[in-house]
C-alpha cells in the first residue's frame, strides 16, 4: 500500500510477502517521509520470517527471523543539502551478526553546479576487533537540465585490519531521485 500524501507532507508504503505455503517466511516492510519545505525526515523497518533466514544455511530449529531499521533525514536551506543516515540491521541473510552504519552528506548548488561530499561508517557487532569500515566521497554533478545531469565522483573505502572486504556499491557519490506526479505534471528532484 502507498499512502496519498497526508497534509502536505507526510507519505507512507507498507509491503506485506505472504508465507506462499512456507511457515515463517512472511516479510513485512514499512516506511514513512514526511518532507516540508526544508526539512525531510525518513524512517523504514523491514523483517523477515525466519524460514528465510534458514534457507541462507541456519539450522530451521534455530533459525531467527531477521530486522532492519533505517532512518534518514535531511536539511535543505536554499542551495545547501546536509543529509545523515544511520541503519541497524540483525540476522540478515542467516548470518549471526548484527551491525549498524550510519553516514553524513553535503552538497551546494551553485548555478548548473552542484559539489558534494559524502562519509559512511558500518560497524558489525562481531566477537572480532578491528572490523568496520569506512567510506568517503567527493565529487560535482553538473545540472544539464531538469533531468539530465553530468557528474564525476572519487570515492575510497578503508577497512580495518580484520574487517570483511566491504565494497563500495551504488556510486558512493550521492544519488537523486526524479518523480513526475502523474496529477499535476510536476518533476520533483529528491535526494534520500
Amino acid at each position: 500500500y502507498n499512502s496519498p500524501t497526508i497534509a502536505e507532507a507526510l507519505t507512507f508504503a507498507l509491503q506485506y510477502v505472504p508465507t506462499e505455503g512456507v511457515d515463517d517466511s512472511a516479510v513485512f516492510s514499512g516506511n514513512a517521509i514526511w518532507k516540508a519545505e526544508k526539512f525531510m525526515v525518513g524512517v523504514a523497518y523491514e523483517t523477515h520470517g525466519k524460514a528465510l533466514e534458514a534457507a541462507y544455511g541456519d539450522d530451521p530449529e534455530t533459525a531467527e527471523a531477521s530486522s532492519a531499521f533505517r532512518g534518514a533525514a535531511a536539511w535543505m536551506p536554499g542551495d545547501l543539502t546536509v543529509t545523515g543516515l544511520y541503519e541497524s540491521i540483525s540476522k540478515v541473510n542467516g548470518y549471526d551478526v548484527s551491525a549498524m552504519a550510519w553516514g553524513l552528506g553535503a552538497s551546494y548548488l551553485v548555478n548548473a553546479w552542484e559539489p558534494k561530499a559524502q562519509y559512511y561508517m558500518f560497524d558489525p557487532n562481531t566477537d572480532a576487533d578491528d572490523d568496520a569500515g569506512t567510506l568517503m566521497a567527493i565529487g560535482v554533478d553538473y545540472h544539464l537540465n531538469k533531468s539530465a545531469l553530468l557528474y564525476v565522483a572519487y570515492a575510497m573505502m578503508s577497512n580495518e585490519d580484520m574487517a570483511a572486504n566491504w565494497t563500495m556499491t551504488r556510486g558512493g557519490h550521492g544519488q537523486q531521485y526524479m518523480y513526475t506526479d502523474p496529477d499535476t505534471d510536476v518533476t520533483t528532484r529528491t535526494k534520500p
